[in-house]
């Protein structure tokens, strides 16, 4: 995926090239040993003409991968596309700043998991979305994005343990934003302070 270049306000330019990839182990009695890794694709931003204080949104995304299981690198864009027009539709801006996850279910459906900051109480606010490999979105015939399908949090939960490990060193890179003047500065800071993996 071509590595996106972010402006908000004062212009900012984040780079992602050096980051790799990042590689973790971990042990699952149920299916034997499970190789996972957390790859980070890119800062992603959205923007959105309406009435909200804050109509930009910053999120910084990960990708997942099982075993042979993760989402094919040909279709990050056009998941870009589907999450704009989900923050278009009304997707809450809050804090502006946030993280994706996304990664594979079973068979051909994908996951993306979308959280944001609310800087009231600093709650993590959550969406589901599924999306189905099989649309084969093409921009010959003018289908540049998946369509989105809202899951149910309290039917499927949050996040699954590795997902937990993003989320811990989330909250922390947000709780220094929180702390910080939140300037153009502390959005640069906070922009480059991705999860750093390692050994499960």
């Amino acid at each position: 995926m071509k590595i996106t270049t972010v402006s908000q306000g004062d212009v900012v330019h984040i780079n992602w090239a050096g980051l790799g990839r990042i590689e973790e182990t971990q042990q699952d009695p149920r299916k034997g040993d499970i190789v996972r890794i957390i790859s980070p694709i890119g800062l992603l931003f959205y923007a959105k003409s309406g009435t909200d204080n804050n109509k930009t949104l910053l999120l910084k995304g990960y990708s997942l991968r099982e075993g042979f299981q993760q989402v094919p690198e040909q279709v990050f864009p056009f998941l870009d596309n589907s999450l704009q027009e989900q923050f278009s539709r009304g997707l809450p801006a809050r804090s502006g700043l946030g993280f994706l996850i996304a990664s594979m279910l079973e068979g051909t459906h994908g996951l993306l998991n979308v959280c944001v900051w609310n800087t009231r109480h600093r709650l993590l606010n959550q969406a589901l979305y599924k999306f189905d490999l099989t649309q084969t979105p093409d921009r010959l015939t003018g289908k540049e994005k998946f369509d989105l399908t809202p899951i149910n949090l309290d039917a499927e939960g949050s996040f699954c343990s590795t997902e937990l490990r993003v989320v811990t060193h989330e909250a922390r890179a947000f709780d220094k934003y929180y702390a910080s003047t939140r300037q153009t500065r502390d959005v640069i800071a906070w922009a480059r302070d991705v999860y750093p993996g390692g050994l499960v």
